[in-house]
């Protein structure tokens, strides 16, 4: 075996590495990181700021070697590497694999000295991976979990604290109204829906066996996860659920059809309830629902911490079903975040306002509410952006919806139908031969 027969054998401090497959020998590697600062300097004055604008995974950096009798056959494999588009991964001989784009075109020098040989050099750079709506809608679906654990965590914590926990409960449940509250309200809406019923049950049930429990650590963790599990029963009676197996049959084909909006719209209505009774200073227009009595609102700091719990599992199933709404307009999507940040908002107000008697329970419930607040608004920023707008259009005269459907589509005549139907859906019209006086609301 001669000298060259293996790469190892020529110099021993070789490391493998490829690129879209492609192996190559790598002598030398390295990469920037560090922070991204922009120098801003002031005309006329000795004076100079710097902007921090977030983290530096900078370019990789390697200078390599092809070897063998076939160096040539393989140095045209890494040229057709090079030119291929797109993101692929790097094996990098110290990181591992590492999504990357060739950041600068790559050199294959040949040198009459260095036979068998070729010399490589290029430079990488990270691609971040899980970017755009996908790595919003992880990151929001966690916080929520969080949220979840931290409100169950905090009941928990002021029930085990309160030697009247069961009566305390009872009262916290009892508190909310009966159209709209966290035991009564739910099964008066479950009602409407036959896979809720045994949700229902189930949690009166739970409710039962846990104020039975001996120890008081026991009964306090029984009761404190019975709003999360009848808020999560709410939430996935409601969330549309992918179909399975192919060809369903009659059965799945008369299902009715899940409805995320109005189960959002019903655990918010459960929140923005319990939240006059936390807070009786807010005025909320509440359409139906009568004074809350004084007598009524609640009176010990664990049956406040049993109400606001509840009202952040609602928030927190409430925002799993909003970001599967397939909104059509960006006023509907941003009607939809502005109500439900603002709820997560008068939760932290509450939650701070506890915080003199439950620190750190009362921390991390903040702390989830402010992480949740900000996921929810990065992914539905997303969604805004790519939604239509609804605009306002004065039609001249006493036009038909048809002819303005017409206007609309333009050279697009399949779409004249779809326009007609939105504006007199969308306008509420008596008929649509006749627009009307005023304004016309459409969906550009």
């Amino acid at each position: 075996m001669s000298l060259f027969d293996d790469a190892d054998g020529l110099l021993p401090g070789l490391m493998p590495a490829a690129w879209r497959g492609q192996r190559f020998w790598v002598i030398n590697a390295q990469h920037s990181v560090g922070r991204r600062i922009h120098q801003v300097l002031f005309p006329g004055l000795d004076l100079k700021t710097h902007d921090d604008t977030g983290p530096l995974d900078g370019p990789i950096r390697m200078s390599g070697l092809v070897i063998g009798d076939d160096y040539i056959a393989q140095a045209q494999a890494l040229h057709a590497a090079f030119r291929a588009p797109g993101p692929a991964t790097l094996v990098h001989p110290w990181r591992g694999p590492i999504r990357c784009v060739l950041f600068r075109p790559a050199n294959i020098e040949f040198d009459v000295k260095e036979l068998r040989v070729a010399r490589i050099d290029a430079e990488f750079d990270p691609v971040v991976t899980g970017a755009g709506a996908i790595a919003t809608l992880g990151a929001l679906l966690s916080s929520l979990s969080v949220l979840t654990g931290a409100a169950v965590e905090f009941a928990r914590f002021a029930l085990a604290a309160s030697p009247m926990a069961a009566a305390i409960y009872g009262r916290a449940i009892a508190a909310v109204s009966a159209s709209v509250s966290i035991a009564g309200g739910w099964a008066s809406q479950a009602s409407r829906s036959s896979a809720l019923m045994p949700a229902v049950t189930a949690a009166n049930a739970a409710v039962t066996v846990a104020l039975s429990l001996p120890a008081r650590s026991d009964r306090a963790a029984a009761l404190a996860a019975v709003p999360a599990d009848l808020a999560s029963a709410v939430s996935v009676a409601y969330r549309p659920q992918p179909a399975s197996g192919i060809g369903a049959g009659p059965a799945a084909a008369a299902a009715p059809v899940a409805d995320p909006r109005a189960g959002a719209t019903l655990l918010m209505s459960i929140a923005t309830d319990i939240g006059r009774r936390l807070r009786p200073s807010e005025s909320v227009p509440l359409v139906g629902l009568s004074a809350i009595a004084p007598a009524e609102l609640p009176t010990s700091v664990a049956e406040k911490a049993v109400l606001l719990a509840a009202e952040a599992e609602c928030l927190a199933e409430a925002a799993r079903l909003v970001v599967q709404i397939p909104f059509n307009a960006r006023q509907d999507a941003q009607a939809y975040a502005a109500t439900i940040d603002d709820r997560l908002r008068r939760g932290m107000t509450s939650a701070s306002a506890l915080a003199s008697d439950q620190v750190a329970p009362a921390a991390a419930l903040w702390r989830a509410l402010g992480e949740a607040r900000a996921r929810l608004a990065a992914d539905l920023s997303e969604t805004i952006g790519r939604l239509p707008a609804v605009q306002r259009i004065t039609p001249p005269g006493n036009a038909s919806a048809l002819l303005l459907a017409q206007h609309l589509a333009g050279d697009d005549p399949k779409a004249v139908f779809g326009y007609a139907q939105d504006i007199v859906r969308r306008n509420r019209l008596r008929h649509p031969a006749s627009l009307g006086a005023g304004p016309i609301e459409v969906l550009l």
